[in-house]
């Protein structure tokens, strides 16, 4: 993907990438959201340098999949089941909406290479609780690029743990997803019983995206652009 806008054309967010196909720059939000990517292959790592987040280091196994990060909010942990992700331990450094434990723990069930449900387990007072279901996704391929994926599911993690911000864990899948039900761990309900639309390329990669945001009915378009097509 090379670029994102709105249903009016105008311009929302970019990407560029180097030599091996991976993404070097981002932009979103009219270019407020900044961050660039600097690969390290000899210590299989890289550094994003964010104008949100400041700086995250990631670290991979041989394999390519991350096993740990390193943010200034704290520090993430991954464990695999094969080739997708069984859990992620997050020891944070920031004030926690959940009292009694800095450790947050979320869970990964996946149907294929698709997040299916995460479950949150914090101290004693939370456990297995399910705040994420990927109800349904398509067959086709992915908006967002691995690099991308990596940097949504950890800015994510954060704003979650931090603030009880919405987080949408399909961000990660291998399909574009259609329906999700995203869960107050609070016990206030839904933070959001989404459905989304896409049209697609000849190659199946989505050109467009249209969902109504919840609870105010708004309608949301999104276009997408590609390198190559």
């Amino acid at each position: 993907m090379e670029k994102v806008s709105n249903e009016n054309g105008t311009f929302n967010s970019s990407f560029k990438y180097d030599v091996q196909n991976r993404v070097t720059n981002f932009t979103a939000f009219n270019s407020k959201l900044n961050f660039d990517i600097s690969y390290d292959d000899s210590k299989r790592s890289k550094t994003i340098n964010s104008s949100f987040l400041g700086q995250i280091q990631i670290f991979y196994d041989a394999s390519g999949n991350i096993t740990s990060a390193k943010t200034q909010y704290g520090d993430f942990s991954f464990q695999y089941d094969g080739e997708v992700i069984k859990q992620i331990t997050v020891e944070s450094n920031v004030s926690q909406i959940v009292s009694g434990s800095k450790t947050t723990i979320f869970r990964f069930e996946f149907l294929g290479r698709n997040v299916k449900k995460v479950f949150l387990n914090k101290g004693s007072q939370l456990q297995n609780f399910l705040i994420f279901e990927g109800v349904d996704y398509d067959n086709n391929k992915t908006i967002y690029s691995k690099e991308a994926k990596e940097y949504f599911l950890i800015a994510n993690i954060i704003g979650y743990i931090s603030s009880n911000s919405e987080i949408d864990f399909s961000v990660i899948s291998d399909n574009n997803v259609l329906a999700t039900n995203i869960y107050n761990f609070k016990g206030t309900g839904y933070f959001a019983n989404q459905k989304y639309n896409y049209k697609y390329n000849t190659n199946g990669y989505p050109v467009s995206l249209q969902y109504s945001l919840q609870p105010s009915g708004a309608t949301v378009i999104y276009n997408y652009s590609y390198i190559c097509q």
